[in-house]
């Protein structure tokens, strides 16, 4: 699972490292990025703009009524389950991150970053809902140095494989290798 993230670059960092030609005004660096809050993406209908997205998806169908926000989307099941699957085939979206956080049984936060703490993308899927864009984080089974601390985490792309994702849906991902990430304590709480 992946509840809080962030991502601390700046426009000119990150318009170089994802090869966009234009950020959005609104964005801002956050340490401490929480669910329902604007996120930097990259949406599959705009692959040379970044743009700051509602943290949580609603397919566009559902009733006002009945609505139910998700932050995160299993990899398995997010071409077949009704919920996302039009958005699996038409709305796909890179997340842009350079953490993110996990706890343990003992309620202990740790950062998990990239070495050399450059920025990477998590694939998402998008939808409209009430005229506003959401989107999701799409997550896997963990890695070997997530899983002592929890069982599931974000999927990491590998760099070769963001473009790729945008372009076409696919069930399977060239992901970040596992050596590519560290990890640390985080002492104050991230709540």
């Amino acid at each position: 699972m992946c509840g809080r993230f962030g991502l601390t670059k700046d426009e000119d960092y990150l318009m170089k490292r994802f090869g966009v030609q234009k950020i959005v005004p609104d964005y801002r660096v956050s340490f401490n990025i929480k669910p329902s809050e604007k996120i930097a993406v990259i949406l599959n209908t705009e692959p040379q703009k970044i743009r700051m997205v509602h943290w949580g998806y609603t397919p566009h169908w559902m009733k006002k009524e009945s609505a139910l926000e998700v932050i995160n989307i299993r990899e398995e099941g997010m071409d077949s389950k009704y919920f996302y699957k039009d958005s699996f085939y038409n709305r796909r979206c890179l997340i842009l991150a350079d953490m993110f956080y996990e706890w343990d049984k003992m309620k202990q936060a740790y950062k998990f970053f990239k070495k050399g703490e450059e920025a990477f993308a998590f694939p998402g899927l998008w939808d409209v809902f009430e005229g506003r864009i959401g989107c999701a984080i799409i997550t896997a089974e963990a890695n070997k140095l997530i899983k002592p601390v929890h069982a599931r985490m974000p999927v990491i792309l590998d760099d070769t494989e963001e473009k790729a994702w945008l372009e076409k849906p696919k069930k399977k991902f060239k992901r970040l290798k596992d050596d590519m990430l560290d990890q640390s304590k985080v002492n104050e709480k991230i709540h």
